[in-house]
């Protein structure tokens, strides 16, 4: 018997799949990562706020709404990404801004435009630093996900719409 987080779940995921065909992207890929993962991890990305700070303005993003007018107005493809707590393991406050600073310097020596950002449980419980990088491609922000081994990076091309990319591997 499904239950209502169950309910949830399926929801999302048809949500998800249908953007994702949308896009061009591979479901079966999007719907195997999503399933590898626990389903209260995969709801808690889907609930968590996205916050970005563009033109001294607090943006929040959520992977079910639509990309706000200020990130669409920037005309490129973006990527929020953070290094901190690898494959949602907990880790300590000195091994996230070690993991964090790494990841800074890679997007910086690449030439990628950043912002920052963070993401934050719907509830407030907890919180991560991320990073807005601009103009980068979904191959690369999916590469630079899985060697800072995240679940899952936010995705967005120009008048696309919002990703849940899933790097974990199946």
């Amino acid at each position: 018997m499904l239950d209502d987080n169950d309910l949830v779940y399926l929801g999302l995921e048809m949500q998800m799949a249908m953007r994702v065909q949308a896009m061009g992207r591979d479901q079966d890929e999007l719907i195997g990562k999503m399933r590898a993962l626990p389903q209260v991890l995969v709801i808690e990305y889907f609930n968590t706020d996205y916050i970005l700070r563009i033109n001294n303005q607090e943006i929040v993003l959520k992977i079910t709404g639509d990309v706000p007018p200020a990130l669409k107005s920037l005309k490129q493809s973006w990527a929020i990404i953070t290094a901190y707590n690898p494959y949602s393991a907990k880790y300590t406050d000195s091994e996230n801004r070690a993991s964090q600073e790494r990841l800074t310097r890679e997007l910086s020596h690449q030439g990628y435009e950043t912002l920052p950002a963070t993401g934050r449980s719907s509830e407030g419980s907890w919180e991560e630093e991320s990073i807005l990088v601009l103009g980068i491609s979904y191959k690369k922000a999916k590469a630079l996900g899985s060697a800072f081994q995240q679940n899952a990076i936010v995705f967005g091309e120009v008048n696309g719409p919002i990703e849940l990319v899933f790097c974990n591997s199946e």
